[in-house]
């Protein structure tokens, strides 16, 4: 059976993350979640996490008391009436409680140029005229939470060992490849030549396995989108569904 290299994990828990936005940039966020769990945090996006039944404002309140980091998501949408403005409020009385000398609980993200909120001029938010760049954001988390997010090499042997196991002559180490890759999200984009190959597996399994492997890669898959179009011919109903659910998602539709 294929036993692909578990990741490297931190001697300490990876640092939670506690993203505030405004409900109208709920696409861009949803995306810059799923990066950050690409990344190896643990990010906390109330659209993911809240479950149904739960008392919202006590969980929304508790979970900004216990992050390690709280993100607000900039953009022309986010200086408006709402919940999020209540959870500045909280973040601010939590940042205040920190050690003096510590600062970054408040990390901003600039989704969208925008007009920085007074609450927020004290903070440095890089250039607001521009997004902020998704690898210097994640740098500012590991050097206020003291933790390394992703590490490089042993990351990157653990993905080249997944994308040779797409080649054995085992079909069912392919499909456990093929499904190891999926979990592992956008962060596996190297690995879309070899997921797009898969699509004419024999095994349907690992042809559906493939598919919504790429859909979890996202956007950075786009090279797979006629391949997958073909893949909508298939004569499983399953692996049909997943190329239709992974074309989607690299559209983003």
């Amino acid at each position: 059976m294929f036993d692909p290299p578990e990741p490297v994990e931190s001697a300490v828990k990876p640092p939670k993350v506690f993203i505030c936005y405004a409900k109208e940039d709920a696409p861009a966020v949803r995306k810059l979640f799923k990066r950050l769990q690409a990344a190896g945090a643990d990010p906390w996006f109330d659209m993911h996490n809240l479950r149904r039944g739960q008392r919202w404002r006590e969980t929304i309140k508790a979970t900004i008391r216990t992050a390690d980091v709280f993100v607000p998501c900039l953009s022309p949408n986010f200086d408006k009436k709402g919940y999020k403005q209540v959870e500045v409020r909280l973040a601010m009385s939590v940042a205040e409680e920190e050690p003096i000398g510590r600062e970054g609980f408040i990390i901003p993200f600039i989704l969208e140029p925008c007009e920085i909120p007074t609450w927020c001029k004290e903070l440095h938010v890089g250039d607001p005229s521009q997004p902020t760049p998704f690898e210097e954001f994640i740098q500012d988390i590991e050097a206020y939470t003291g933790t390394q997010l992703v590490p490089p090499d042993l990351n990157a042997r653990r993905l080249k060992y997944l994308i040779a196991g797409l080649s054995s002559p085992n079909a069912e180490d392919r499909e456990s490849a093929a499904n190891a890759l999926g979990r592992i999200g956008p962060a596996a984009a190297d690995a879309v030549p070899a997921l797009t190959a898969a699509q004419n597996d024999e095994r349907h399994q690992v042809r559906s396995r493939a598919a919504i492997a790429l859909g979890r890669i996202g956007p950075a898959a786009a090279a797979a989108v006629p391949a997958l179009t073909e893949t909508l011919k298939d004569e499983y109903d399953s692996v049909r569904g997943s190329a239709e659910e992974a074309l989607k998602h690299i559209r983003c539709e």
